[in-house]
């Protein structure tokens, strides 16, 4: 995508592993969510990338990951209207070795977002 690394940056919605690596409950999410909305009002991002569904739900708490995934929308963060882009996690494409090129397909949307133009879908 011509993305340098050091223009990245990655957050989690939780800031520290659950236990057995388990998916994070609601109260973790909630905990943890003044410091990711901290990080996002420091950082002012060009545009925030929403990696499977527990980020999506973080931030958008009635829609569904595979009917959001590649779609861009707006929400305000701290004062600041943000960019965010919901995406399929890529770590779905390991156990769906059949969405792989989706998933693959879906992170071209990134440079698509970030160019200003409009995501296939």
């Amino acid at each position: 995508m011509g993305l340098e690394r050091r223009l990245v940056y990655i957050a989690n919605i939780v800031k520290c592993r659950p236990p057995e690596n388990r998916n994070p409950k609601t109260p973790e999410m909630d905990n943890c969510a003044p410091y990711l909305e901290r990080q996002l009002a420091l950082i002012k991002p060009e545009l925030v990338v929403l990696l499977g569904r527990f980020a999506l739900e973080r931030f958008f708490p009635k829609e569904k990951i595979t009917e959001a995934a590649g779609v861009p929308r707006q929400r305000t963060i701290g004062g600041r209207e943000m960019t965010f882009l919901p995406l399929l996690h890529p770590a779905f494409g390991i156990r769906r070795q059949d969405l792989k090129p989706e998933i693959e397909k879906q992170f071209w949307t990134i440079r698509s977002v970030l160019d200003g133009e409009e995501p296939e879908r």
